[in-house]
């Protein structure tokens, strides 16, 4: 029927990181027709196409409808997938406290369901935010995410290697977490231009470059990744250049690329 064949669409529009419309009347129509776990996909991604434009408050609305059509429902995959988004999201926007709180519960569901991938993906989200917290039981988690992606040969293992090298990053190894992302990098060339992929690519091609004082070369690497990559991309490019603008004393151009990022 109509609902069904317009979520197929929507998946495909979603990929681009397109199609509102089509996705939200795929949600509504999904309602209608009592599919309420379709819905909630829906609405999913509806959020991630609001986040990767920049809009994280109609993202986190698309996010508490998802929430809506599922609260009542039985533990089921889609319940599951749902809290999991949900704890990404919120660990993204530094709610660490509440991305493992939302994330532990879409662990326990995965597992009694033996949603390997759910799991995966729920792992991810809770390590990088106790890890910032300060737990070191994150580290694990995020190996342990690294390892059944890597076993499900998912290409969401790059999301695994981005995060575990940015959280040792934050917390001051450097090196350790370039390394990371250079292992992450190599093992997840395989999967092209996938989002997360091609994010590690371009890591990986700046910052040992930053680290390493070859500022000159980043600079070039940076004006390109500007001029040509998605808008989610080009965040760790106005990064280093503003990092850049800093060591060399240039505050306002410092200020404007992070206010840019």
């Amino acid at each position: 029927g109509r609902p069904w064949r317009l979520l197929r669409h929507s998946r495909a529009l979603h990929r681009l990181i397109s199609g509102d419309d089509v996705i939200a009347s795929a949600a509504e129509a999904l309602v209608a027709a009592g599919d309420l776990d379709g819905a909630a996909e829906a609405e999913l991604m509806l959020a991630d196409v609001a986040w990767h434009r920049g809009e994280p408050e109609r993202s986190r609305t698309h996010f508490d409808r998802a929430v809506s059509l599922v609260e009542d429902a039985p533990a089921s995959p889609m319940k599951a997938r749902v809290l999991s988004e949900v704890s990404r999201y919120r660990m993204l926007e530094g709610a660490d406290e509440e991305a493992v709180e939302i994330g532990r519960k879409a662990i326990a569901m995965a597992e009694n369901l033996e949603l390997e991938l759910v799991l995966a993906h729920a792992l991810n989200n809770v390590g990088t935010a106790e890890a910032r917290l300060g737990d070191e039981e994150g580290y694990r988690q995020l190996e342990r995410s690294i390892e059944l992606t890597e076993q499900l040969n998912s290409p969401d293992v790059a999301r695994g290697y981005t995060n575990l090298g940015a959280v040792l990053i934050e917390l001051g190894d450097v090196r350790e977490g370039v390394k990371v992302w250079r292992r992450g990098a190599a093992s997840t060339a395989r999967f092209g231009d996938y989002g997360m992929s091609r994010w590690l690519q371009h890591v990986v091609s700046m910052a040992p470059r930053f680290v390493e004082g070859d500022w000159d070369e980043l600079l070039l690497y940076v004006e390109d990744v500007l001029a040509r990559a998605a808008h989610y991309q080009q965040v760790i490019a106005y990064n280093f250049r503003g990092r850049i603008r800093l060591g060399r004393g240039d505050i306002d151009g410092a200020k404007e690329d992070a206010a840019a990022a």
